[in-house]
């Protein structure tokens, strides 16, 4: 739109100075070597418009190619963002069935995501296998295994819950949530000293009051027999 108003307004103006030239015209002359060539002013003006006018028209495709580009662009923007809410709609209303839809149509709609898009279907349909395809990928790895170690809970299996915390907290040694579960899961299947040098992170990380960390290494002790 901003292309086409400048457009107009050069045409304008070259329109109003066409205009005048005819109420004033003037001769301009040009001598090179043994040459000599005369003219008017509107012819130079006239010809400086053509030139103006050729090089915008011969610009157009490029021009159309580029306003094509942005519309597409904006489209998809458009359609993700409708695709976010009636992501977070279905969450909220907890509606199951919704979710399972809207997960057949991420990978459509946020093409070349694959990050997003396996956390979006975690949030709609959370299965193990999406959970285990989130822990494979380094960028969401600590996402897929919060829902392994849930998942593992939720069916009783605290070995197995422990092991794959034991691993998260190997790697990421400074989140709260994993700090804790990692402690409760190790106390759970009385491993002491783990829970002993966990608990140490716990205090290093400020998570729990000082009382409460006394309390519990004194506990800790006391199963150890020490």
């Amino acid at each position: 739109m901003k292309k086409v108003l400048t457009f107009l307004l050069f045409v304008l103006v070259f329109g109003l100075l066409a205009l005048w030239l005819m109420d004033h015209p003037g001769t301009v002359v040009v001598s090179w070597l043994d040459y000599e060539i005369t003219t008017s002013v509107a012819v130079i003006v006239a010809f400086a418009v053509f030139v103006f006018l050729v090089v915008y028209i011969l610009r157009l495709p490029v021009l159309f190619v580029r306003w094509v580009r942005r519309s597409l662009i904006r489209q998809k923007q458009k359609s993700r963002e409708i695709m976010m809410q009636q992501v977070l709609n279905a969450i909220a209303a907890q509606d199951e069935q919704a979710g399972k839809r809207l997960a057949a149509r991420i990978d459509k709609t946020f093409a070349g995501s694959s990050s997003l898009n396996l956390l979006l279907k975690a949030l709609l349909n959370p299965t193990p296998e999406i959970y285990q395809k989130l822990a494979e990928n380094p960028e969401t790895e600590l996402a897929g295994w919060k829902g392994l170690i849930a998942i593992e809970q939720k069916n009783g299996n605290l070995d197995a819950a422990l092991a794959l915390c034991e691993k998260a907290f190997a790697k990421y040694k400074n989140i709260p949530w994993l700090v804790q579960e990692t402690l409760q899961l190790q106390v759970l299947n009385e491993k002491w000293d783990s829970a002993l040098a966990t608990l140490e992170q716990v205090k290093k990380l400020k998570i729990e009051s000082d009382d409460k960390y006394k309390t519990q290494k004194a506990t800790l002790l006391l199963k150890l027999g020490k």
